[in-house]
């Protein structure tokens, strides 16, 4: 069998073109078009691998903040607690001393109303107890006492007639105005003129009237001028020492 080389070396050329033109056309491009994506998807990797160690380190810093965060709160609380609980005991010391100011305050408004109200006692009695002796003198009282009542009053009358006697300036016999605090008999009036004329002006002209308020008391008025005695001037002199004492 002979060899056609013009058909062979022409299959020849025929295949290295349609290698080249595969290559060129078709090979070259599928090739570089897997390199790149080989090289994308390499990217890819090393892009996912460094965003993983980043997620990490993320996750890594995230827990290193938590717990110091964990830390810090347990610290905060803790600092919390202590400064409230310095607070509550502050603010209880406070209260405490108030408490106890207002309790003393209390204790001696309490002690001064009970002082002033003993006061008020002691003067209340005091007073009815004179008031009482009083009426009990007067409820008691007699002539003789009445009588003694009035020598007394002249006694008084003759070391105080110069506040009647220099006075008299006006015309005509002076008239001068008796009161008493009881009822005068007739003898008892006599008595006080007898004696009254002698110690002042026999024309004197003198007027009895009675005078309840007076107590066993008398006296003797001359325009503006007085001469008294009352046993109730010895009562309150009484009593108001012994309210000063109280």
């Amino acid at each position: 069998m002979l060899i056609d080389w013009f058909t062979v070396i022409a299959q020849v050329i025929n295949f290295l073109i349609l290698i080249f033109l595969l290559k060129r056309f078709l090979y070259g491009p599928l090739i570089a078009a897997l390199n790149k994506r080989e090289k994308r998807i390499s990217d890819q990797l090393r892009t996912a691998e460094k965003s993983r160690l980043e997620a990490e380190r993320r996750v890594l810093e995230l827990s290193t903040e938590k717990e110091k965060l964990a830390k810090n709160r347990i610290l905060l609380q803790t600092e919390a607690q202590r400064e409230v609980q310095k607070w509550r005991d502050k603010e209880l010391e406070k209260v405490k001393i108030t408490v106890e100011a207002e309790k003393e305050k209390w204790l001696d408004a309490i002690d001064a109303e009970k002082e002033e109200f003993y006061q008020r006692l002691r003067i209340r009695l005091g007073r009815i107890s004179f008031k009482l002796s009083k009426k009990a003198l007067l409820d008691l009282a007699d002539s003789s006492l009445e009588a003694r009542v009035i020598e007394t009053f002249l006694q008084k009358t003759e070391h105080e007639k110069d506040l009647l006697t220099g006075n008299q300036q006006t015309a005509g016999p002076p008239t001068l105005s008796l009161k008493s605090g009881f009822a005068l008999t007739d003898e008892m009036k006599n008595r006080l003129r007898t004696e009254l004329h002698h110690l002042l002006k026999p024309d004197v002209a003198l007027i009895f009237a009675v005078e309840p308020d007076l107590g066993l008391g008398i006296e003797l008025i001359a325009g503006d001028r007085k001469i008294e005695w009352n046993i109730n001037r010895y009562i309150l002199d009484i009593e108001k020492e012994v309210m000063r004492t109280m």
